[in-house]
């Protein structure tokens, strides 16, 4: 991409190249879905749990997802590919007992500095070389054993719905023999829809969960410990989100500016550190239903990003109101959905990993890694997976690395002529 081009010009480029189409809005519906009845309770289960306030627990959903959204869907348009930034999930898991030992002005320090952290790896460039080192098999090996999680969830939720999460499944494979007009994933999703309100009942909610409510802001108290306990460990998180999402992305033939995505991670992560948003990161399950090959020609994909982040932004910015009817939907059957919307990156993964005949064993041992949702000095599975799976390869094909040096170094030889 030429850096001289002007953003306006490109941002207006990208507005008037937008085609919204079935198969996009499908994947921007099922990715909606997806994150108000997924993402938003794990938030605010942790939250709740953690003593916070209503005031809080909101703001935390509102500041990290509401700031994402507007990111995104800039960067989206200006790069023309589904990119979905928001507060990374594995993220929060670490946070909960934090909060009782340190103030909330304390966290938001902690979260600024990790911000800041994140925003220097992206500006320098640091990121990239990263990106370049690690060889690609063993990634992709990392992003199928992470996600395999959403398949393994599909067929408990077939067991736990059988007669609802049958005819979810069904109707997925059987649409394509009836018409390839219709993409698969919106008869699954329509078809999950009319079972649930047809064999499940409506979860009731009290009125007081029906109100609107404002973000905090909250100023920063510095507390040297919280550096070392909050924001190194955020930042270790946050960092491999971004290549878990990467990775999708690479998945689905899309190539990205890894150090421009970690810089306005890093940014983002900043403005909503005073709302209580901890750092985000490449939401890596929203883009890969957003990104995946039902979303339709990949050219037009980004438009799924657009729709997506634009009502997620509406939606936390009403929490109260919005969500808690859509959180009332029963999870067997979203996770059947967003189960169905990721077999292609989970085909895609699996034969980037294992189809090249390079660093296969590496490959499997961080698919096994991502797969055990493995947790060391409270490091997750993403990074081990990598860390692991490089230390196996290096061992037992060694070979491989001579192989991917030559390839690196006349990317870089490109890169410089170019």
């Amino acid at each position: 991409m030429n850096t001289k081009t002007n953003f306006g010009e490109l941002f207006k480029l990208g507005l008037h190249d937008i085609r919204f189409n079935k198969n996009n809005l499908t994947s921007a519906l099922t990715a909606i879905i997806f994150a108000v009845a997924g993402a938003i309770p794990i938030f605010t289960s942790v939250a709740m749990n953690a003593g916070l306030g209503e005031q809080e627990t909101s703001s935390i959903v509102m500041a990290g997802m509401g700031i994402g959204g507007v990111i995104s869907i800039l960067l989206s348009i200006y790069f023309k590919q589904p990119i979905y930034l928001a507060p990374s999930i594995t993220s929060v898991v670490v946070l909960g007992p934090l909060f009782e030992r340190f103030s909330l002005s304390e966290m938001v320090f902690g979260y600024l500095m990790a911000a800041v952290i994140i925003f220097a790896i992206g500006y320098s460039g640091l990121m990239g070389k990263i990106s370049r080192i690690l060889p690609l098999p063993i990634v992709m090996g990392m992003v199928a054993g992470v996600f395999m999680v959403y398949g393994l969830k599909l067929i408990e939720s077939v067991q736990i719905a059988a007669l609802g999460g049958g005819l979810t499944v069904a109707a997925f494979f059987i649409a394509p023999s009836l018409s390839k007009k219709i993409p698969p994933q919106a008869v699954a999703l329509l078809t999950g829809i009319i079972v649930t309100f047809t064999l499940f009942p409506i979860k009731t909610v009290e009125d007081h969960a029906y109100k609107l409510t404002l973000p905090s802001f909250i100023l920063p108290a510095i507390h040297l410990d919280v550096i070392a306990m909050v924001s190194l460990p955020l930042v270790i998180m946050t960092i491999a989100d971004i290549f878990k999402g990467y990775g999708v992305l690479k998945a689905n033939d899309y190539e990205i500016s890894l150090n421009t995505v970690t810089t306005f991670c890093g940014i983002g992560s900043f403005l909503s550190a005073f709302g209580l948003g901890h750092p985000m990161a490449l939401a890596g399950p929203a883009i890969a239903i957003i990104s995946g090959k039902d979303g339709g020609p990949r050219e037009y994909r980004y438009a799924a990003a657009v729709m997506f982040s634009a009502v997620v932004t509406l939606t936390v910015l009403m929490a109260g109101v919005v969500t808690t009817f859509l959180m009332s939907l029963p999870m067997a059957i979203i996770s059947i959905i967003c189960g169905l919307a990721m077999l292609g990156l989970f085909t895609s993964a699996l034969e980037v990993a294992f189809g090249s005949g390079q660093f296969q064993i590496g490959a499997f041992v961080a698919f096994l890694v991502g797969l055990s949702k493995l947790s060391l000095f409270g490091i997750g599975a993403p990074v081990w997976a990598i860390v692991f799976g490089i230390m196996a390869s290096y061992l037992m094909e060694r070979s491989c690395f001579e192989v991917y040096k030559l390839s690196i170094g006349r990317s870089l030889e490109n890169e410089a002529i170019s």
